[in-house]
């Protein structure tokens, strides 16, 4: 019996670049924000290496100063891998960019508040949007950052090539 010519081939084949899914709006949003927080982050630096570097020697306290400067250039590295893992759709990203998210709303529930209200009709409100509405807003972009079906499909990507019949 002859074989088939038509047949399909009995080995593992590479198909095509799979098509990457799109990035969710969620993640758009937290790269964003990591952007803006990082810009304004390297700005502050800049200015305090600027502003300090010639005089260092002379202030008592410089390894102080050096320290709280060596921790904000830790920050910065921070948000720029997770920005990195983000954007390259790693599955690390996702649990760094949940982590961040776990900390703005740490933050918004605990961080001190200093605003000043004319009415306790204006501070329930405030007291409302702090410890219920901000929570909930977080919570639902960490749904959507991390567990919704396109947050799963973006973050579940396993390199560039298919692989079909295996």
């Amino acid at each position: 019996m002859q074989p088939n010519p038509y047949s399909p081939p009995e080995s593992v084949v590479l198909a095509t670049p799979a098509r990457r899914s799109p990035r969710p709006i969620s993640a758009w949003l937290l790269l964003t924000l990591l952007t803006l927080m990082g810009i304004a982050l390297a700005v502050g630096i800049a200015q305090e290496i600027f502003l300090l570097a010639p005089y260092v020697r002379q202030i008592p306290g410089q390894w102080s100063i050096l320290l709280g400067l060596g921790f904000r250039l830790a920050i910065l590295g921070v948000i720029l891998i997770v920005s990195a893992g983000i954007f390259k759709a790693r599955r690390w990203g996702r649990w760094l960019g949940l982590l961040v998210l776990a900390l703005l709303a740490v933050t918004s529930l605990f961080g001190h508040d200093t605003t000043t209200y004319d009415s306790e009709a204006e501070r329930a409100g405030g007291l409302l949007a702090q410890f219920v509405l901000m929570p909930s807003l977080i919570a639902w972009w960490a749904y959507a950052f991390g567990f919704s079906a396109k947050a799963k499909r973006y973050f579940g990507q396993q390199g560039d090539l298919a692989v079909m019949g295996a």
